[in-house]
């Protein structure tokens, strides 16, 4: 559980980075949903190396 919170804490992080970058240089909206997408990629590739991680944890 405490890998989840981890995840999604550092998510929301790396967005309000994005956000306050995104408004300092003034860019266009596209680069929003890009970043987006982005973000919800690298999770997905997160959730994913973290199962087969524990998959190995096991089995030893």
């Amino acid at each position: 559980m405490k890998y989840i919170i981890l995840i999604f804490s550092l998510w929301f992080l790396g967005g309000l980075i994005s956000l306050l970058i995104l408004r300092r240089f003034k860019l266009p909206p596209i680069y929003r949903f890009l970043l987006f997408i982005e973000g919800l990629i690298g999770l997905i590739f997160v959730l994913i190396f973290k199962g087969t991680i524990d998959e190995k944890r096991n089995e030893k």
